[in-house]
């Protein structure tokens, strides 16, 4: 089954309804700070944010600060860059490998 790609606050999510998770994909390239949650709901169903995919803020180049929630076990390569201006990075996870 194919991820559904939806948009929520800034932040692009693929969500995967047969394994209720999520991963971020992406985010608007003017955002500032991104708060990726341990979770998320879209059309009544919650998905657990399990990762971040590779190259997801890849030239965001507003980006500040970012706060990772407690369910992220994965961050894909180059997730973060050309992210100059990122400053602050809370990990709220013990999971990631």
């Amino acid at each position: 089954m194919e991820p559904i790609c939806v948009d929520i606050s800034g932040i692009y999510y693929d969500l995967y309804p047969g394994f209720g998770t999520a991963n971020v994909c992406g985010a608007n390239p003017n955002t500032m700070h991104a708060n990726i949650r341990s979770s998320i709901t879209y059309n009544s169903v919650t998905y657990k944010v399990t990762g971040i995919s590779k190259n997801a803020f890849k030239g965001c180049t507003a980006l500040t600060s970012v706060t990772i929630g407690k369910n992220v076990t994965e961050i894909g390569k180059k997730a973060f860059y050309n992210c100059r201006k990122l400053k602050s990075v809370t990990i709220k996870t013990t999971e990631l490998k």
